[in-house]
């Protein structure tokens, strides 16, 4: 077979590579993929040791804590509790202290505008009363200048009458 100059088909296949194994690794080497994503998932050398075992050969996490330790941690979980609870009571606080100033100064506003459209309205009331009043001393001036007039001509009539001429 290798005297005769002509290789065979399988053979140049392996030797090339255009064979469906790709050098061992599967088809388009995928299956270095896989062997990656195994050693990812189990960990690099500790057996399960990635993440069976939080990292590292250590052991159990929770033995490695002690019990005052894990007291600790409850305490710390309480006090933020109480410090959330703080948190919650002021801004509650906060909001019903703003929202009573809001009302408050709401019902002031309104005050203000009732005041200042009672106070246009007497402004307009003190106004037309002012115009009648003024309409009433023209009527009685006019009526009296007429009498005025009517009393002057009456006399110069009668001085006419009786001297004859103007003087």
């Amino acid at each position: 077979m290798f005297n005769s100059g002509n290789c065979s088909v399988p053979l140049v296949a392996s030797i090339d590579g255009n064979g469906n194994n790709n050098g061992g690794w599967g088809n388009d080497g995928w299956g270095l993929i896989w062997i990656v994503l195994i050693f990812a998932i189990f960990g690099w050398g500790n057996g399960f040791g990635g993440w069976g075992n939080n990292g590292g050969g250590m052991g159990s996490t929770a033995a490695a804590y002690t019990d005052s330790a894990i007291q600790r941690g409850f305490d710390h979980q309480a006090i933020v509790g109480k410090l959330d609870g703080i948190t919650n009571g002021l801004c509650d606080g906060f909001y019903a202290v703003n929202n009573s100033m809001l009302t408050g100064f709401n019902g002031i506003n309104t005050n203000i505008m009732q005041t200042g459209y009672g106070i246009q309205q007497a402004i307009n009331a003190d106004t037309v009363a002012n115009m009648q009043n003024t309409n009433a001393l023209q009527n009685q001036l006019a009526q009296c200048l007429n009498r005025f007039f009517k009393a002057i001509k009456n006399l110069f009539t009668k001085k006419v009458n009786t001297v004859g001429t103007y003087a």
